[in-house]
């Protein structure tokens, strides 16, 4: 390489790297294999090797793409581009990690990989950005259960953490999606991760159980909806249904005031009598309908 000429700039370069494919069966974006991979994003890596930073303090033009909030870093936006192998080599170049609009972008991702690849190079996901928001808010934010699922079992007191508005992560997901934050409190339920009678949005979080409906689609759904209403019924018999309020049970009162959750119990019901021993639960604890239901 000529020393006297400048280091080429990357974002130049990533503009002109060819996207990485797409699963279009499944909808979700796809990793190649490495080598085609590797191939694919090469002039990324030579860069690189020329003296390109991996970072963008150096790049002015790509500083005043950030400030009008046009572009990320160069790794946020390998990771938005759902383009794994470009986001290796910028780590492997020295691309930081830690980058916060990185991390942001991982909350975003459909891509499990992207958290695992930052988390193997030494990114700290016990942030707090300005707003009291941690990477568990971030992820909920995208409504996304399975990079929030993964941060849930990894750094389970962030769960807890609330932002300066006074939320927990949970508190974050999009009420009007609401079988998004069902999957994630029917995972921290499960895995012990979560107190049952935690406030989630104003009620305990083992209502939020009875939003766990997919329709039937696929057969794993169909069989995760039978242990999401097993579970939320076996809860309620230990935590609530003696617990009463003027003489009324707390969940049937609950019910009363939410009938939404109330009509999908009853679309689950056919469902959870047919559930069995499913991962440690009790067989018979959908056997018959409580009566404060």
């Amino acid at each position: 390489m000529d020393s006297s000429l400048p280091p080429p700039c990357l974002w130049t370069v990533m503009q002109a790297i060819p996207a990485p494919p797409d699963d279009t069966a499944s909808g979700v974006p796809a990793i190649e294999a490495e080598a085609a991979g590797r191939q694919r994003v090469a002039p990324l890596a030579r860069a690189l090797a020329e003296g390109a930073s991996p970072n963008t303090e150096s790049d002015r033009e790509v500083l005043a793409l950030m400030a009008a909030g046009q572009w990320g870093t160069y790794l946020s936006e390998a990771i938005r581009g759902n383009d794994y192998f470009a986001a290796v080599i910028l780590l492997e170049g020295g691309a930081d990690a830690n980058d916060l609009h990185a991390l942001a972008a991982t909350a975003h991702s459909p891509l499990l990989e992207f958290a695992e690849l930052l988390a193997k190079n030494g990114a700290d996901f016990s942030f707090v950005d300005r707003e009291g928001l941690n990477f568990a808010h971030c992820a909920a934010q995208a409504n996304n259960p399975l990079v929030f699922n993964w941060i849930a079992k990894k750094d389970t007191a962030s769960l807890l953490m609330r932002s300066l508005a006074g939320k927990t992560p949970l508190d974050e997901f999009d009420e009007q999606d609401s079988s998004e934050v069902a999957q994630s409190v029917f995972f921290c339920l499960k895995n012990g991760l979560l107190d049952p009678n935690e406030p989630v949005s104003g009620v305990p979080a083992y209502f939020c159980l009875m939003d766990f409906f997919y329709g039937g689609d696929l057969p794993h759904e169909v069989e995760q909806e039978k242990a999401a209403t097993a579970l939320f019924l076996e809860l309620a018999r230990k935590n609530a249904l003696a617990e009463t309020v003027n003489g009324e049970s707390v969940v049937a009162l609950a019910l009363r005031e939410q009938p939404h959750r109330a009509r999908k119990l009853g679309r689950h019901w056919a469902l959870a009598q047919q559930a069995a021993l499913e991962d440690g639960l009790p067989g018979g604890c959908v056997s018959r309908k409580p009566k404060a239901l």
